[in-house]
């Protein structure tokens, strides 16, 4: 299918994880949310169907994830991503102008789905604000983003609070060990933790408890802590343990959360 934006030819096509990569690779803003390897953990065990839709221009290619729920034969919905799989929105190879993101929502306008949902980069948010018609309803959320294009150092005083940084010194005068991995020991041990955080929270709100982790396994199934373990260990961490030296990051980590914050590097 083909369209004109601004006097160019646009043509849509499905998104092959082949060129999906290398367009995620050329995007310097990409997070983990928005690779090939979060969609196949996305559609694990028929959650969700990989629908994504690549869009070539004359001037270069845009991408976007699309997880397709699918009940009783119908197309339920449509989001990029799902709740409680991140936020995800376009990835591209060309500067994302307010024409071209119109016309991606129009495309995605003509959908046969009842519902579509974008929760875009929060890199990408005055051009989708911009963009976005009167006719669609607009949700405001908070990321939160820690710019670390200054180093290593100039996090560590300028953006720590010195409250904070007594209390990883205080970890590393005791020896923390840090472990991360993602194995199904890691993902079981992680869920544990989970729902017995879930269960401290439901006394103190003087909650159910069996209604308290009904409602946390709602919110944050099982299944996609494993599905993320497993079709994300490119983007993973190896699984290993040290003692803590000091803190550090691991660019577009993709393993299991509840939440995530983006470091924005200057570089992949």
């Amino acid at each position: 299918m083909t369209r004109r934006v601004d006097g160019q030819r646009v043509a849509v096509f499905p998104a092959s994880h082949e060129k999906w990569g290398e367009i995620f690779n050329r995007d310097l803003s990409a997070t983990a949310f928005q690779s090939a390897d979060w969609m196949l953990a996305a559609a694990a065990d028929g959650h969700y169907v990989d629908a994504s839709r690549l869009y070539e221009t004359p001037d270069g290619q845009v991408l976007l994830p699309l997880a397709e729920a699918n009940r009783f034969a119908c197309k339920i919905s449509a989001a990029s991503m799902p709740h409680g799989l991140g936020a995800a929105g376009l990835i591209s190879d060309i500067p994302l102008t307010t024409s071209l993101v119109r016309s991606i929502i129009e495309d995605l306008m003509r959908l046969p789905h009842l519902r579509v949902a974008i929760r875009p980069n929060a890199l990408q948010a005055p051009v989708w604000e911009a963009a976005i018609p009167p006719t669609w309803k607009k949700v405001k959320r908070r990321t939160h983003i820690i710019d670390l294009q200054e180093g290593y150092e100039a996090w560590w005083a300028d953006r720590l609070s010195q409250r904070k940084r007594g209390k990883i010194r205080k970890a590393i005068r005791e020896g923390v060990l840090v472990e991360h991995g993602n194995s199904e020991e890691f993902v079981r041990r992680y869920y544990d933790l989970y729902m017995r955080w879930t269960g401290n929270r439901a006394v103190k709100r003087r909650l159910p408890a069996v209604l308290a982790n009904w409602l946390a396994a709602r919110r944050e199934p099982l299944w996609k802590f494993r599905a993320t373990a497993q079709k994300c260990a490119s983007t993973s961490p190896p699984i290993r343990g040290r003692t803590l030296r000091q803190p550090f990051f691991s660019e577009r980590v993709a393993g299991p959360s509840i939440g995530a914050v983006q470091a924005i590097l200057a570089s992949h």
